[in-house]
């Protein structure tokens, strides 16, 4: 559905087959659209949600987010870098495979790094130019539920939440990811519960969680606040 959210109306409405896992917010030929995933068919729709793209599933592709000219997806413990400029032929540029499975996967931030969450509460740095792993650490006690990266100060700074209700904070840039330089903010909430889900707002300087203790929480990411805690 697409929604007038202050006047609680619904503008639209498209109907796909099977339930859906995810919708990506994605840049496609310099454009905001939307894919939807599910069982069977990721479809592509513009922010009328009139369809304009559909490929077979059969990466089973839980999450997409832009890379450069093409995608990076998660299929359950793989990441993949994938072209879709072909319509209903995807086509498999690069793959790697996880011992676990992803939960959660950030934005690409310097040029070719991305941040993974796992439903064991591992958290991963992973470089895709270069198709290696330069962070893989137990952060959360388990699964990690939202995995977020803004930039402040000029660091990449990646936001994790967790089942295990905690919120950490991890700052750095380049080569202090590989030297271990980087910093750790270890706990910010006061959830009683389980982080379910996380977003960024549309500034990508504040983060929303909603948790099972029945609570909606908003966290202005002030980098004088939690860089300097």
């Amino acid at each position: 559905y697409k929604m007038n959210c202050d006047q609680g109306s619904i503008l639209n409405k498209i109907e796909f087959p099977g339930s859906i896992s995810s919708i990506n917010k994605v840049k496609f030929k310099e454009t905001d659209h939307f894919f939807v995933c599910n069982e069977n068919i990721f479809e592509l729709v513009d922010e009328s949600l009139k369809s304009v793209g559909k490929w077979s599933n059969e990466l089973n592709i839980n999450f997409l987010k832009n890379f450069k000219n093409q995608f990076v997806c998660v299929s359950d413990s793989k990441i993949s870098i994938i072209d879709l400029n072909k319509t209903d032929d995807i086509t498999l540029l690069q793959q790697y495979n996880f011992e676990n499975d992803i939960s959660s996967i950030s934005s690409v931030f310097e040029e070719s790094k991305i941040a993974l969450g796992f439903d064991n509460g591992n958290f991963c740095i992973f470089d895709l130019k270069n198709n290696k792993t330069i962070i893989l650490n137990k952060t959360h006690k388990t699964k990690i539920t939202g995995c977020h990266v803004i930039k402040a100060r000029e660091k990449s700074v990646i936001v994790t939440t967790g089942m295990d209700s905690q919120i950490k904070i991890f700052s750095g840039f380049g080569n202090d990811w590989m030297d271990k330089k980087f910093s750790l903010v270890d706990n910010i909430s006061n959830h009683t519960s389980w982080i379910i889900d996380s977003k960024l707002d549309h500034t990508k300087t504040n983060l929303l969680t909603a948790s099972a203790d029945g609570s909606v929480r908003f966290w202005p990411l002030n980098p004088e606040t939690f860089l300097n805690h």
